[in-house]
């Protein structure tokens, strides 16, 4: 399960438009216009900053963690979108379970750098997109090396593999 969600993600469960964009995040990806919902590899400790879950883009998440640990994976993989994205209930334990298929990141390069989390954030439609992340949302932070689940790349492919009642759950 995540590790950090990040307010602005619960500000728009509540369908809090954003200013940037004036958009509404719809992660239900069989929903109309659905957003778009990607992940990137994080080297660098976010999980021990200060109010983490503050961090409003990516951008401010960058600033935070070693940003020459970051570049050297960020132009080298492709950051895949979650695909399959689905909201259940589940009201035996009282609670609504965000979803979607597992990632593979085919190929990533052989690095120095150990990939110590996983950011999981929203590009919002009319954003610079990959460009530049002052308008991508983060959602939800797992800290891979606080699970003892840190690793380098090795020119291999990376599955991560979310758990089976969600990728977060919301009680």
């Amino acid at each position: 399960m995540a590790d950090i969600v990040f307010n602005k993600f619960k500000q728009a469960l509540g369908g809090g438009n954003f200013a940037t964009n004036e958009q509404i995040l719809t992660w239900d990806s069989d929903v109309a216009g659905a957003s778009t919902i990607k992940v990137m590899l994080i080297s660098g400790d976010l999980a021990s900053s200060t109010n983490p879950n503050d961090l409003d883009t990516v951008n401010d998440v960058l600033s935070v963690v070693s940003p020459e640990a970051v570049s050297e994976y960020s132009g080298s993989y492709s950051k895949p979108s979650l695909t399959n994205r689905q909201v259940t209930v589940d009201d035996g334990n009282n609670r609504s379970e965000f979803d979607a298929d597992d990632i593979t990141i085919s190929a990533l390069p052989s690095g120095t750098a150990n990939v110590d989390g996983l950011l999981v954030y929203w590009v919002p439609t009319g954003s610079a997109g990959e460009a530049d992340h002052s308008d991508n949302v983060p959602l939800i932070y797992f800290d891979l090396a606080g699970a003892g689940a840190d690793f380098m790349g090795n020119g291999g492919d990376i599955t991560i593999q979310f758990n089976a009642q969600g990728v977060v759950q919301v009680t």
